[in-house]
């Protein structure tokens, strides 16, 4: 072989390995990136499966809690009867204690599971009604918590006989489940 020929059969190994071993370790680059993304997904993919035991078990929790709470609070089938059957009850505490209602304001409500919500009553009547309606309220349970009360007390006699009228207003915390199943 000549010195053209050689030069020849060099530059086609060149050629060879420029292209062809370079197309193979294109290829094998592109593998190596496909298999380190399947890789990923599968190492999350784990991930998910590891925690969804977990996550079963915090919902079994939620709902267990969930049950313990229905124990304590009132449920309803929706918001609006939960706060209707709230204003019901201390309608009837308030005639049962011979006080009359002049307003109830729903302030604040917290959606969630028990609901919370901010209730202003205003009311008028004998000073002693209003204690023992404050008395009856506490006696409804944990879901009823008096925040504030205040009041005005006017024709106070020193004879214990009549203490006096108020007019008042009372700031209470109000927890409620909607269950509307």
């Amino acid at each position: 072989m000549n010195r053209q020929q050689i030069l020849l059969v060099i530059v086609g190994v060149l050629l060879l390995v420029k292209f062809g071993f370079g197309y193979i370790n294109d290829k094998r680059v592109e593998s190596k990136e496909l298999l380190e993304t399947k890789y990923n997904r599968y190492i999350k993919g784990k991930r998910l499966l590891d925690t969804e035991s977990s996550i079963d078990e915090r919902l079994n929790e939620l709902n267990l809690s969930l049950e313990k709470a229905k124990e304590f609070y009132p449920i309803a089938v929706s918001a609006q009867d939960a706060r209707l059957d709230v204003q019901r009850r201390i309608n009837t505490l308030a005639e049962q204690s011979n006080l009359t209602v002049e307003s109830v304001e729903w302030l604040s409500i917290e959606e969630g599971q028990p609901e919370k919500a901010i209730v202003d009553l205003r009311f008028i009547g004998e000073f002693d009604a209003m204690i023992k309606f404050h008395l009856m309220l506490e006696e409804l349970g944990a879901w009823i918590s008096v925040q504030e009360m205040g009041m005005n007390v006017r024709q106070q006699k020193v004879s214990r006989k009549r203490i006096g009228t108020a007019r008042g207003s009372m700031l209470f915390e109000v927890f409620y489940i909607v269950d509307g199943r």
